[in-house]
């Protein structure tokens, strides 16, 4: 179970990370499944976005579709060993974000429409995301976490309901507000290079008489 205190990063209750969960050679396989000719990338504000395993919608739930294969190994084993999946509760839903330098996504919750935990997976260059607690929690302490290239980032509970989670659309990271920056890049680092997260999760709410699996 990967999901414990030995990976805890940040003051925010229920966050872990986990360095290199993928090797460079799984990164390069991800990496090529991701961009290659059948990737149908939808341009949105400040990234681009594949859905794999079907569309979510607001009332119907997930209306699904199979997973591509290229994804199965990784899925099983986030099952298998983050502790916050389960067979009522699979991963059956992977939105792929891509990020070029300068860009980001505001600060959002998932919802209810998913089980409260979340698991992503960086390619290609670092992130930095921050969780900053919903305006009803005054108190809360927020932090920013560094998210290095073939990173795992798990959260759940306290992280998933109680704070919303982003990336700044910016050029160069500040580590100073950085919780767990890595030795030897105390400052700005810039972002250099496009950054695809593949953002795993299980949506609640599966209607009957589709496809979906893997």
């Amino acid at each position: 179970m990967l999901a414990c205190a030995a990976h805890r990063v940040s003051a925010v209750e229920g966050v872990w990370l986990i360095p290199d969960f993928v090797s460079s050679e799984e990164e390069a396989q991800l990496w090529a499944a991701a961009t290659g000719p059948a990737a149908r990338w939808t341009q949105l504000s400040g990234r681009a976005v594949q859905a794999l395993g079907g569309v979510v919608h607001d009332k119907a739930g997930l209306l699904p579709a199979p997973l591509p294969r290229w994804l199965s190994a990784l899925l099983a084993r986030l099952e298998c060993q983050s502790g916050l999946f389960s067979e009522q509760t699979p991963l059956n839903h992977v939105l792929l974000n891509s990020y070029s330098p300068g860009q980001g996504i505001l600060p959002h919750q998932d919802g209810p429409l998913y089980s409260p935990a979340v698991a992503i997976v960086s390619l290609g260059a670092h992130a930095v995301m921050s969780f900053s607690p919903h305006a009803s929690c005054p108190e809360a302490q927020g932090a920013s976490v560094w998210l290095p290239r073939r990173s795992l980032l798990l959260f759940s509970g306290v992280a998933y309901q109680n704070y919303m989670h982003g990336v700044n659309a910016v050029c160069q990271d500040d580590t100073a507000s950085v919780c767990n920056t890595p030795p030897g890049l105390q400052g700005v680092v810039p972002r250099e290079s496009r950054r695809i997260s593949l953002t795993c999760r299980n949506v609640v709410k599966v209607r009957s008489g589709l496809l979906g699996g893997r």
